[in-house]
C-alpha cells in the first residue's frame, strides 16, 4: 500500500503533467492552425492577384475581338461598295456642339475636300466642313449647316433633312400638294429614309427610320422626325467619300440598293 504522500504526490503531479500535455497539445495545434491560416491568406492573396490580372488580360482579349470585328465590318464595307472610300478615325468631337463637330485623322493630304460625304456602316454621318493637311473638321446630320436629300423608301417621297433647334431631323417633303390627311399614309413609323442620288452620297444608302408623329401647336399639320441610324456618341471610325464612281454603274446599283 501506498502511503497518503505518495498518492497526494501522484495525484498532483499527474494533473500537473496531464495539464501541460493537454496545454502544450493545444497550444501546438492552435499554432499550426495559425501558420496554416497565414499560408492559407497568402496563397489567397496570390490567388486574387493573378485573379484581377487575368481580368485585366480577359478585358484586353474582348476589347481586341471587339476591334477585329469592327475592323472586318469596315473592311467588307469597302469592298462591297461602288465608290471609293477612305477609311478614318475620329480623334476628337467637340462636346459642346452637342455631336455636331468632330475632328478625323485624315486631311487634304490624303485627298479630302471640302463637302465630301461623310459615312459610316450603319448610315450617313455628315459632312467635310474644312481641312487642314492631315486632318478634317466634319459636321454631323445634327449641325444647322447640315441638309441632305432623302426620300422615303416605302412611298419614295422625297425631301430634304435637316436639324431643329432641338438636335433634331425633320423630313421637309418637297411635294407641296400632299393634304395633311395622306401624310400619315405616306409616312408611317419606322419607314427606312434613305439618301437621293447626289455628289456626294449614292442613292439608296441608309440615314434613319420615321418616329411617330408630332403634331406642334403652331402646325396641325404633323413634323415628321426622323431617327438617325448612326450613334453620333459611340462611332470611332467613318469613311470619306472620295469619289463615286460612274454614274451608269450606279444607276444600275440603285435598284439592287434600294431593295
Amino acid at each position: 500500500r501506498q502511503d497518503p504522500l505518495t498518492r497526494l504526490s501522484f495525484k498532483a503531479f499527474s494533473e500537473i503533467q496531464t495539464f501541460s500535455v493537454n496545454f502544450y497539445t493545444n497550444l501546438f495545434s492552435t499554432l499550426h492552425k495559425y501558420l496554416f491560416l497565414l499560408d492559407l491568406r497568402d496563397e489567397n492573396q496570390i490567388l486574387e492577384e493573378e485573379n484581377k490580372k487575368l481580368k485585366i488580360k480577359q478585358q484586353q482579349f474582348e476589347e481586341v475581338l471587339e476591334e477585329n470585328k469592327r475592323l472586318k465590318q469596315i473592311i467588307d464595307f469597302q469592298e462591297n461598295k461602288s465608290f471609293e472610300l477612305l477609311a478614318s478615325k475620329i480623334i476628337s468631337s467637340d462636346f459642346l456642339s452637342n455631336n455636331q463637330l468632330f475632328t478625323i485623322n485624315k486631311g487634304h493630304l490624303h485627298g479630302v475636300k471640302k463637302k465630301m460625304g461623310i459615312i459610316h456602316p450603319k448610315g450617313v454621318f455628315g459632312y467635310v466642313f474644312r481641312t487642314s493637311p492631315n486632318s478634317s473638321q466634319v459636321i454631323s446630320l445634327l449641325h444647322p449647316l447640315s441638309s441632305l436629300p432623302v426620300r422615303n423608301k416605302a412611298s419614295r417621297i422625297a425631301g430634304l433633312l435637316k436639324a431643329d433647334e432641338n438636335n433634331q431631323l425633320i423630313f421637309d417633303f418637297w411635294n407641296t400638294n400632299i393634304l395633311k390627311d395622306q401624310i400619315q399614309d405616306i409616312f408611317k413609323k419606322r419607314d427606312t429614309v434613305v439618301t437621293i442620288e447626289s455628289d456626294q452620297f449614292p442613292p439608296g444608302f441608309l440615314v434613319g427610320q420615321i418616329l411617330p408623329f408630332n403634331y406642334s401647336s403652331t402646325n396641325l399639320s404633323p413634323d415628321i422626325y426622323v431617327q438617325p441610324f448612326v450613334d453620333f456618341n459611340s462611332l470611332e471610325e467613318v469613311f470619306v467619300i472620295l469619289k463615286i464612281k460612274d454614274k451608269a454603274k450606279n444607276t444600275g446599283d440603285r435598284s439592287e440598293t434600294d431593295k
